[in-house]
């Protein structure tokens, strides 16, 4: 004896779960934007290829500041007199 079939069974086409279909629109987004990321890349390749500048170390160095060029220490608390706060005013004789 065979058992009737409770339902059909669901085409590997068309998934049912909303999580996969969520999944697959992002990965074809996703696909989609790498495609034109490349495009874009290679367009821009070719528009600049001829642009480029051969410079000197000492002239990138300039260009390029190091780290110690940019940050420095804080200063220590109590050696800047204008930092320091304004003595109480004295208050006026009664």
């Amino acid at each position: 004896p065979e058992a009737p079939p409770s339902e059909a069974p669901a085409s590997a086409d068309a998934p049912n779960d909303p999580a996969q279909v969520a999944y697959e629109a992002a990965l074809t987004e996703r696909a989609t934007k790498i495609e034109a990321g490349k495009k874009r890349a290679a367009s821009l390749s070719n528009r600049f290829a001829q642009w480029y500048y051969v410079i000197d170390a000492a002239s990138f160095g300039k260009l390029r500041p190091t780290r110690a060029d940019v940050v420095s220490k804080p200063e220590q608390p109590g050696s800047n007199p204008a930092a320091q706060p304004m003595p109480a005013m004295p208050m006026p004789p009664r």
